[in-house]
């Protein structure tokens, strides 16, 4: 917020840039220290998370008879890539609902939301988006620290490797897949991010410590690089310090670890979003902050000794405090 401050105040253009600023911090501290304040128990977050997977599939579901940009599906939204941004979000918030229940009428679900959110991530031709839902699933195994699972994944891909060319081959050119290949307006589309990255790296030496503002991330069409660009790199050293408390938790033993993902999620798809303020991947990642807060359980409880299923059945309640030892001195 100060580097914030600071730069918009010594911006070329600091009206533009201060509503730019507002808005960021609208998501940034507003919507995530909402979510925090609050502190609502799991089941209310899966309400949550359910419902942005349920309004996603039904975008999915009126893609069809929607409209569509150079033969992009857009569903609800209003860009192609919004589409596929809003389908990495809901895959990966599936991959976190998945474990919440082990009963098969409930995984069915989460497999077809699943299934609706990679449909849209195909449709919408956004390549980044498709290359993100394979990172997160290449994650599987280490998340899950199993070896059999790594074993199908890895059996998986190469079956998929296989067959690939003829997936290209039934695939049009505006899927996400073809334009990986560089197919349809792929070539275009990269000359146009080359031409924005160039733009925010100038921007960025002009003035690298303080930055320049908001007023122009949204040309730099990299949140990563625009935030550099736009409040320097204290600023940005602080941005990623934001996403590595949101992050970090995946790597424990929570077990509600796999909220996550979309952290990951987010992390992996914003070098090639333009909007710093982008409200279809900040709400769904705003709930990820609550299990930031939660880490101490691990401390607190020791989630080793505790098995999932048990976990998930009484993670509304309070944590239980540790038990006292024969040699303290009771108060």
């Amino acid at each position: 917020m100060t580097v914030g401050t600071l730069s918009t105040v010594f911006s070329p253009s600091p009206v533009i840039s201060a509503l730019q600023f507002v808005q960021w911090l609208v998501v940034l501290v507003g919507l995530v220290g909402l979510l925090a304040i609050w502190a609502p128990g799991w089941r209310t977050v899966d309400v949550l998370l359910w419902s942005y997977v349920a309004g996603h599939t039904l975008s999915v579901a009126y893609s069809p008879i929607g409209g569509s940009i150079a033969g992009r599906s857009i569903g609800l939204t209003h860009h192609p890539n919004a589409f596929g941004e809003a389908g990495v979000m809901a895959f990966a918030a599936c991959m976190y609902l998945w474990r919440r229940s082990e009963q098969v009428w409930y995984r069915a679900v989460v497999a077809a939301c699943a299934a609706a959110a990679l449909l849209s991530v195909v449709t919408s031709g956004s390549r980044a988006a498709a290359a993100v839902i394979a990172g997160l699933v290449v994650m599987v195994p280490f998340v899950e620290r199993s070896a059999v699972k790594g074993f199908v994944l890895a059996l998986g891909l190469a079956i998929g490797i296989v067959a690939l060319p003829l997936i290209l081959q039934s695939s049009s050119d505006e899927s996400a897949l073809s334009r990986l290949a560089g197919t349809g307006d792929a070539l275009v589309a990269d000359q146009a991010r080359l031409n924005a990255q160039n733009f925010g790296i100038d921007m960025f030496f002009q003035h690298p410590i303080v930055g320049n503002g908001f007023a122009q991330a949204i040309y730099v069409h990299n949140v990563v690089l625009g935030v550099a660009s736009s409040i320097g790199l204290i600023g940005l050293l602080g941005y990623l310090m934001v996403l590595f408390v949101m992050a970090r938790p995946i790597i424990g033993n929570h077990p509600n670890r796999r909220l996550a993902y979309l952290a990951w999620a987010f992390i992996a798809i914003t070098p090639t979003v333009p909007a710093l303020e982008d409200r279809t991947l900040w709400v769904p990642l705003a709930p990820v902050i609550l299990l930031a807060m939660n880490m101490r359980h691990e401390r607190d409880v020791g989630w080793d000794a505790v098995p999932d299923d048990v976990a998930d059945a009484v993670d509304d309640t309070p944590a239980p405090r540790p038990a006292t030892t024969a040699t303290e001195t009771p108060r």
